[in-house]
């Protein structure tokens, strides 16, 4: 009888690890076919529908006027079989936004601090026309900055950065603080993440590590949009309260 037993629980565990490996690639998939539209936003795209799982996947542009940094996002959500479409086509930003200025989440910096800096590396790379590339400057006053990304440490061309108020040929990156603040942390999160910057975290020397903070932060999403997510799926699970769903033939209740 126990030899039975588990027989049954084997095959049982079997199946399910196919559904979820099945499951897994089809996320994957879809998450591939998001990372290939460059329209502002693009129909709902299942993907393995014999799967236990429906993946619908959607690319948000249009709402980068909620965000601090134009960034394309990508959310996938997974709905069981048999429920109904969670129309994530629907989901739109909002009509009303305020916009911040960038100065607001700025750290007071005095004028002769050695952060400023002439970035002759990236200037050299601007100035050639073949490269087409952009020195990104800003002065506080933008409601909208180009990406930050994982690798900001690294004083790449094409990131953010301040120009001096006063010396022209003079600019900076943002700090770990300003970072942080422009993803709007949470008060308890931003401490815990400065402490790796400040050096008093045990994972970082004690002289702190500006890059482990930005690769952190520069890896995570502004949360405006994710609100906007988490709301759309909140009404959804509503609207599930007086939805009934068949039992499967082969299962007693």
């Amino acid at each position: 009888m126990n030899q039975l037993i588990t027989v049954h629980l084997i095959e049982s565990l079997c199946q399910k690890r196919d559904q979820l490996l099945n499951a897994f690639e089809a996320q994957i998939n879809a998450v591939r076919l998001c990372h290939q539209i460059t329209s502002e936003i693009d129909d709902i795209i299942p993907t393995h529908a014999d799967a236990t799982y429906d993946y619908m996947s959607i690319v948000f542009m249009q709402f980068k006027d909620v965000l601090k940094e134009s960034r394309p996002r990508v959310c996938v959500v997974a709905v069981s079989n048999g429920l109904p479409e969670l129309e994530l086509s629907k989901l739109k930003p909002p009509a009303k936004v305020t916009l911040t200025p960038l100065q607001q989440y700025l750290e007071y910096i005095p004028l002769d601090a050695p952060l400023w800096r002439t970035m002759d590396h990236i200037k050299r790379k601007v100035n050639e026309p073949a490269l087409n590339f952009k020195n990104m400057l800003y002065t506080g006053c933008e409601t909208l900055i180009s990406c930050i990304t994982a690798t900001y440490a690294a004083h790449r061309v094409g990131a953010p950065m301040l120009l001096h108020p006063t010396n022209p040929d003079l600019q900076r990156q943002l700090t770990p603080k300003e970072h942080a603040s422009i993803r709007q942390l949470p008060d308890s999160l931003e401490m815990a993440v400065m402490e790796f910057a400040y050096g008093n975290n045990p994972l970082v020397s004690k002289l702190g590590s500006a890059s482990a903070v930005h690769r952190m932060l520069g890896n995570s999403v502004s949360k405006k949009v994710w609100v906007q997510i988490g709301s759309h799926l909140g009404h959804y699970l509503a609207g599930l309260i007086n939805y009934a769903l068949p039992l499967p033939l082969n299962q007693k209740i």
